[in-house]
């Protein structure tokens, strides 16, 4: 896997190549990449203050339209659509709201410049965007000697974040694996941190021993249409790590993790996703009444919702974590439904215009075959779901998922999800979702 690192001198080597070659070799070689510039990888970054946040492109050309993928470490993520028209590339994340506008900057068209802009809660965000073509991989034999022992980070991790704005710091898990590459020296490096609110999603990078110090250094990071984000961490000779975390266009923090079995009682762990967000009276039946895209209030009142177990599932279509819990969820609902399951889903999104937000409910929707009621909650100003919900306390996390039993009472509320990049984690909590729905209605009203 490349380090997604930028090779200036191979645009230059390249063209010191071609003119060697005849003029009419040349002339065939250089209208072959007129014909098409875009296709194959690409090694690309957006830039932030801290540096840049890198992952890969695969592109595919035909005619006008582009298709491809964002590549984070081995998982892919399509485009909803590209198109170039010989000059401006245009690649969309429709379910973010996003997109990917670029021009090249060299003569010969190795070199992408441009920005990423998104929706976000304060107005639209804009990155600055940049690409290069990726060097052809390695194609030598893997080490068998695999990972120095002094250098292994694989395992489970306990992760302290300190945020220079505020005294508390953040517990979560984390989760690292390396894997031998073809570069002496140079392990691939995934993983992901895991926050009671749902887990980063899969960064990807290289763990390598620094040639000053000798110590291992960790480089990560994540490009999804939503999280920009960047790890950079060193091994200390006591086996934990520390390093620097930097997320969106500002946030930088420190972190510290240590191996989770090394964790002693009475030290800090992560929140349980069960207790974080509680109802304020249990005794009471939870209710609420809001509109689906259409304008139809909707509310737990209604003769649909009586008498039935209820998911309410509290999301936003810009939420990673919504994205990983929303094929469970439609999945629980076709297979329960005729035995008493109801789902519904109360979209915060980040602004109040409603036809933007009725089209990003749809995307939403159509992406994942979803049939029950997708609802416009609010937005995700502060105070909206106090609001709204005003029968929870301690709300924390996107999503937040509420088992409503047949008595129309909470009988529990899990916060975050623990998405694909998590492993077992992943699993464990869709057995527990399961688990809980099949309890529920077993359950005598």
């Amino acid at each position: 896997m490349s380090r997604y690192t930028f090779h200036r001198a191979i645009a230059v080597a390249t063209l010191a190549v071609l003119s060697v070659f005849p003029a009419g070799a040349s002339a065939q070689k250089k209208s072959k990449s007129e014909s098409d510039p875009l296709s194959g990888r690409w090694d690309a970054a957006l830039l932030v203050p801290s540096g840049p946040v890198a992952f890969g492109l695969d592109l595919k050309r035909r005619g006008k339209a582009v298709s491809g993928a964002i590549l984070n470490g081995p998982e892919r993520m399509a485009f909803s659509a590209g198109s170039f028209d010989g000059t401006t590339l245009v690649l969309r994340l429709d379910e973010y709201d996003g997109r990917i506008t670029a021009t090249f900057e060299d003569a010969a068209r190795t070199r992408l410049v441009g920005q990423y802009q998104r929706q976000t809660r304060s107005g639209v965000g804009t990155y600055k965007f940049v690409a290069e073509r990726s060097p052809k991989p390695s194609k030598g034999p893997i080490p068998a000697a695999g990972i120095e022992p002094s250098m292994e980070v694989s395992g489970d991790w306990l992760i302290t974040i300190r945020d220079p704005n505020t005294k508390d710091p953040d517990v979560s898990d984390a989760t690292f694996t390396a894997r031998p590459s073809r570069v002496a020296g140079v392990a691939d490096l995934t993983g992901t941190i895991i926050p009671v609110s749902g887990d980063y999603g899969l960064l990807a990078g290289t763990l390598r021993r620094d040639p000053v110090s000798g110590a291992a250094v960790l480089h990560m990071s994540r490009f999804d249409g939503i999280h920009v984000v960047k790890i950079d961490g060193t091994l200390q000779p006591d086996g934990s790590l520390i390093g620097k975390l930097s997320s969106g266009l500002s946030y930088e923090g420190t972190w510290k993790a240590i191996r989770k079995e090394r964790n002693a009682v009475g030290d800090p762990v992560p929140a349980d996703p069960f207790t974080l967000t509680k109802v304020k009276d249990p005794a009471a039946p939870f209710a609420f009444s809001l509109p689906d895209p259409s304008g139809a209030m909707v509310s737990l009142t209604d003769a649909r919702f009586t008498g039935k177990v209820v998911v309410v599932d509290i999301m936003g279509t810009w939420c990673p974590n919504c994205h990983d819990s929303a094929p469970l969820l439609a999945d629980l609902s076709r297979r329960y439904k005729a035995k008493g399951l109801e789902v519904v889903m109360l979209a915060y999104e980040y602004t109040p215009d409603l036809a933007r937000n009725a089209r990003q409910i749809e995307i939403f929707r159509k992406k994942y075959g979803i049939e029950f009621p997708i609802l416009m909650a609010g937005t995700t100003a502060d105070g909206e779901i106090a609001r709204t919900l005003p029968q929870l306390e301690g709300f924390g996390a996107y999503p937040t998922t509420i088992f409503i039993g047949r008595d129309g009472r909470v009988k529990r509320i899990h916060a975050g999800f623990s998405g694909p990049a998590t492993g077992e984690r992943h699993a464990h909590v869709k057995r527990e979702f399961e688990s809980l729905v099949l309890e529920l209605l077993d359950a005598k009203p």
